[in-house]
């Protein structure tokens, strides 16, 4: 039996390895945050190649020769830092507008990719990543070698209490030397550059959780800016000093889930899309569609493994079987993979599968009558713009996000003939439609509080408000 066979169901056990890890500090810093996004790996696809995990581990483990001391200019200490993980239209909506509000001058940026500097403003400072130093190898390897073997009893113990496959362990090693090697590189780094604040676009990413955690070490103020739907575990525990949210509806998530409601402050929802709509007709023909046929189209989610999003695509098809009138379009999540469906779209041929290169989030829910999603911050961006949308929930997976986005009035279908009887609904001579326009009416404020040029500016007084004096 493979490893996906033995896990089925991990469910929240695989989190008890972040707490067993946090337990033994790496220079005086509980790691076990810093594990989310490969956990959420595991409890998603638990299937480990051991060989190229060694590999992996090895690789990180040597000294990194191309990193180096920042090069700060005179006046480039005392900024305010962003983190930028992905050149998106969601992680750029969340950054570009609030570095023009707060001025460039004031701010740095830590990003990815060597691509990043030329989309910011002029006279913001650009860090890269993978080029940060100071190195401190001997640092980091005298620490590692006093904590690794507390470690592994840690992890050991937790595997064998819930009866976890021991063949995870591999993706775990691989994790605890990048992440430690990240917070030791961070930690001299911040040194030298010395920020105001260091604000994340998602505090517990494996990429910004370590900067977050040796920004908190050092006494440097940490903010934590959502960048969608916040569920039982990812967002949460918060590990920056406070959450910027969109509205009441994640607060009330957030304190559900244990945070501190002094931790989370409502800014609005940093979306250019909320405020400037796509054409539908010119996204249809783009896409080969009709300018003014109805279109039905299923979101894809990350929080699902590929079986399971190949499994909601093929309800959604099944459901649309007896609408020939009807185009059906899927929109791939950033992380989702177009071949998952080829064979799906092969046998539907009116079926068109998309990704960002073809339309956005917003250019897909311009073009959409229905949107159809499960577990995703879609569903809020739909509600937000006015598109009315039907939540598709398999087997009880939905989480808070999708729900509270409906505000408790929008349809939720279990099984392709329900879906098929809300679309039968939905393009027929009744009021559903119109129904579900209003609700989204309705909800659209306590999902968000503000949007646009409002929501930057209330993101940038609460950084600078929250932030040291500038000096």
């Amino acid at each position: 039996m493979g490893l996906k066979g033995q896990t089925a169901g991990l469910d929240q056990r695989i989190w008890k390895i972040e707490d067993a890890v946090d337990e033994v500090p790496f220079l005086g810093i509980g790691l076990g945050p810093t594990l989310n996004d490969f956990l959420f790996f595991l409890e998603l696809d638990s299937r480990v190649k051991p060989i190229l995990e060694l590999s992996r581990t090895i690789r990180m483990a040597l000294p990194s020769p191309q990193r180096r001391r920042p090069e700060v200019l005179p006046d480039g200490r005392g900024r305010l830092l962003f983190t930028w993980v992905r050149d998106t239209p969601r992680m750029n909506d969340l950054l570009l507008p609030v570095l023009d509000e707060l001025g460039a001058e004031s701010c740095a940026v830590l990003g990815r990719h060597a691509s990043m500097p030329s989309m910011l403003p002029a006279g913001c400072d650009f860090y890269l990543e993978n080029d940060l130093g100071p190195e401190s190898w001997l640092r980091w390897a005298e620490e590692f070698g006093r904590v690794a073997p507390r470690w592994a009893r840690a992890v050991r113990r937790v595997l064998t209490e819930e009866s976890l496959p021991a063949g995870i362990a591999p993706l775990l090693v691989t994790a605890l030397v990048q992440q430690s090697r990240q917070v030791t590189t961070f930690l001299g780094a911040l040194e030298i550059i010395r920020p105001r604040a260091v604000i994340a676009d998602f505090d517990r990413g494996a990429f910004a959780a370590p900067l977050v955690l040796a920004a908190k070490a050092l006494g440097i103020p940490t903010i934590t800016m959502v960048h969608g739907a916040v569920s039982r575990r990812g967002f949460t525990p918060l590990i920056a000093d406070v959450a910027l949210c969109w509205g009441n509806d994640q607060v009330e998530i957030f304190t559900k889930a244990g945070a501190s409601p002094e931790r989370l402050v409502v800014t609005g929802y940093l979306r250019a899309g909320l405020t400037e709509r796509a054409d539908a007709g010119d996204v249809r023909r783009r896409l080969g569609l009709a300018p003014q046929a109805d279109v039905v189209v299923l979101a894809t989610t990350n929080a699902l493994p590929p079986a399971e999003r190949l499994r909601f695509a093929r309800v959604f098809c099944e459901a649309l079987a007896g609408h020939p009138e009807v185009a059906a379009v899927i929109r791939l999540h950033p992380r989702d993979q177009p071949q998952i469906y080829a064979e799906l779209a092969r046998r539907n041929r009116c079926l068109r599968v998309v990704d960002d290169s073809h339309a956005s989030a917003n250019e897909a829910l311009a073009a959409a009558s229905l949107l159809v999603c499960g577990d995703s911050t879609i569903a809020i961006d739909a509600v937000l713009q006015g598109c009315p949308v039907a939540l598709l929930e398999l087997d009880g997976e939905l989480l808070d996000g999708s729900l509270l986005a409906m505000g408790g009035d929008g349809p939720v279908v279990h099984t392709a003939v329900e879906l098929a009887a809300i679309i039968d609904r939905f393009f027929g001579d009744g009021d559903l439609r119109e129904q579900m326009v209003g609700m989204a009416r309705r909800h659209a404020p306590q999902i968000c509080a503000a949007v646009g040029s409002e929501a930057a500016g209330n993101v940038a007084a609460e950084i600078e408000r929250r932030a040291r004096p500038a000096s």
